[in-house]
């Protein structure tokens, strides 16, 4: 969360960099050539010219694409804390009976 705004800013300046030579820059838009002030300065631009919140646009995908792996992980502890109480009592089992 407190990092987005940078990523922001800098895949704004890596997708515009290849372009740079046709464009002309003017106040309202960020210099694309690389002759902007930093990655500081193009916050701010950022904020100034599409308001605040253009800082964290991007936000949602990037929770979702994070929740996957997290249930990917308890779901993995869960099963090992299973198995390895039946392998612990001593119960042989095969694939299918553990979700029956």
């Amino acid at each position: 969360l407190i990092t987005n705004p940078l990523w922001v800013a800098y895949t704004r300046f890596i997708t515009t960099k290849g372009s740079a030579l046709n464009i002309e820059t003017s106040k309202n838009k960020i210099n694309p050539g690389g002759n902007s002030g930093g990655l500081f300065s193009s916050l701010l631009e950022i904020a100034r010219n599409e308001g605040a919140s253009a800082l964290w646009s991007g936000m949602g995908p990037s929770l979702l694409l994070v929740s996957n792996p997290s249930v990917q992980f308890v779901s993995y502890e869960k099963l090992k804390e299973v198995l390895l109480s039946l392998k612990k009592e001593g119960v042989s089992h095969s694939q299918t009976q553990i979700f029956d």
